[in-house]
């Protein structure tokens, strides 16, 4: 589970998720490595193409 590899609260990552408010730095860099992707595909928001 997120939470606990991160060491936060599961109503702090559902915050997270939902833009409520953002993890600190050293915790995005932590999740993007669990994740296995880079901490720029966290911070990018893939909006669809208009074309």
């Amino acid at each position: 589970m997120l939470a606990k590899e991160v060491g936060r609260d599961r109503s702090t990552i559902s915050r997270w998720c939902t833009n409520d408010m953002q993890p600190p730095v050293e915790v995005l860099f932590r999740i993007a490595e669990l994740l296995e992707v880079d901490v720029c595909d966290l911070l990018v928001r893939n909006a669809p193409s208009n074309r």
